[in-house]
């Protein structure tokens, strides 16, 4: 029998939006501020329950932290692809684009997801500022076994204290518990190898910068024309450099990241058809329906009611 992980009792996406929170499947949490959820206990799940591992977008609105105990996850950040496995955690910004590709049958994970209101580990703004950039290039923390088993000694402490309802201080402990992880998580990031968050070399630096570009301007513009202008170079050199550097077309990455954010606002069951139209800035619903049918093989309706 296989079993199924982080499981809920409908398709709300949930790391991206508590409603209906209490239904789901071995959560716990405080409001819409503060959750926790892990599959640690081994206990089967009734196939009838979805699993939170679904296949689509979530668009992360919470800081969110996977703790993984045992066997392998692999999730894109982004269209980033990364690969967590025993003793490694894996840290999600707000704002990001989450999606899980692939999990083994034996993976065991903690989770917690905090929003800024709730807790800020770094008061100050520009050590805050530089941990979040070192985390944006660097998400994934390898950890020692004994630091694990420290962190999921202390995840279970604060499970546990989440489930008292009634103690009118469970969440200054909470915090306390959370500044404890946090310190074993900064200490690994700031003193383990950092890769380069940009490349001197002239095309690495431009396709870094198109990129940057594409994740900011994208629900607006679409075209090679507006990113070449915006690098000061020519739509056939942009190209060419592109597609040299990447193996995608610019092209390409634009239209991966215009359907990543459709899939997850589609998905998320929050907005109309049209609203996603609108938010993306098609000209009309029917021009965004036949666009997103020619990139997906479905209508914008057809993957928001799927089950897939």
């Amino acid at each position: 029998c296989t079993q199924k992980l982080f499981h809920m009792k409908n398709q709300d996406t949930i790391l991206s939006n508590f409603d209906n929170i209490s239904r789901i499947y071995g959560a716990y949490h405080i409001g819409e501020e503060f959750i926790m959820i892990d599959n640690l206990d081994d206990e089967l799940v009734p196939e009838d329950i979805d699993s939170v591992f679904v296949k689509y977008p979530i668009r992360i609105t919470c800081n969110t932290v996977y703790f993984c105990v045992q066997g392998t996850l692999t999730v894109k950040i982004n269209l980033h692809e990364y690969q967590i496995s025993s003793n490694e955690t894996l840290t999600i910004l707000p704002g990001s684009i989450m999606e899980v590709v692939d999990s083994s049958f034996d993976v065991r994970i903690a989770v917690i997801s905090f929003s800024n209101d709730y807790f800020s580990p770094i008061e100050h703004t520009e050590t805050s500022m530089n941990i979040s950039q070192i985390v944006s290039v660097n998400p994934k923390i390898s950890l020692t076994e004994p630091l694990m088993r420290e962190c999921i000694d202390i995840y279970l402490k604060m499970k546990e204290k989440l489930k008292q309802k009634d103690n009118p201080f469970r969440k200054f402990a909470l915090k306390a518990y959370s500044y404890v992880l946090c310190a074993i998580s900064f200490e690994q990031l700031v003193t383990k190898p950092i890769e380069k968050i940009s490349n001197t070399d002239r095309p690495m630096s431009l396709y870094d910068q198109f990129i940057k570009l594409v994740q900011q301007n994208f629900r607006q513009h679409r075209t090679i024309q507006y990113y070449a202008e915006m690098l000061n170079i020519t739509p056939k050199y942009f190209s060419v450099l592109i597609k040299k550097v990447s193996g995608k077309t610019a092209g390409e990455w634009i239209d991966e990241y215009v359907l990543l954010e459709a899939r997850a606002l589609l998905k998320s069951r929050q907005y109309t058809v049209q609203q996603v139209s609108d938010m993306l800035s098609f000209p009309n619903q029917s021009f965004f329906a036949k666009y997103f049918k020619a990139h997906t093989g479905l209508t914008p309706t057809q993957y928001q009611t799927s089950t897939d």
